[in-house]
């Protein structure tokens, strides 16, 4: 395993999940749950040492993951990591994020785009 991964490329400051070093490899939930809690939470903390914003701001929580669907949903696994009030809303978008997409601004497009900014500017 040694060899290989020194003949990969993989140098010293890239990050493997920690079901992967395991022969053979760990594919359980319980791995991919911790994986995406690590990920998830310390961007999450991040973010709130940057913005200076504190939970309690929060109203509503919106997660996008169309592959890895944990229950609880990543987006109730926030709410309770960081004892999000009671009335914030919670919602797993999954594809629904990509639908959501139409209510963004309508893009400054080139003349022979016109098609296109009909369709934005007469989608409802």
């Amino acid at each position: 395993m040694k060899r290989m991964l020194e003949n990969s490329g993989i140098g010293d400051q890239s990050y493997l999940p920690a079901a992967t070093h395991y022969i053979p490899p760990s594919n359980t939930l319980s791995d991919a749950r911790d994986e995406a809690e690590q990920v998830v939470f310390s961007s999450i903390d991040d973010l709130f040492a940057k913005t200076c914003v504190s939970p309690e701001a929060i109203d509503i929580v919106v997660t996008s993951c169309t592959v890895f669907r944990p229950v609880p949903s990543l987006a109730d696994m926030i709410v309770n990591k960081y004892k999000l009030r009671s009335d914030v809303r919670s919602i797993h978008a999954g594809f629904l994020i990509l639908f959501l997409q139409k209510f963004r601004p309508t893009p400054k497009l080139p003349k022979f785009a016109k098609f296109r900014r009909n369709f934005f500017e007469t989608s409802t």
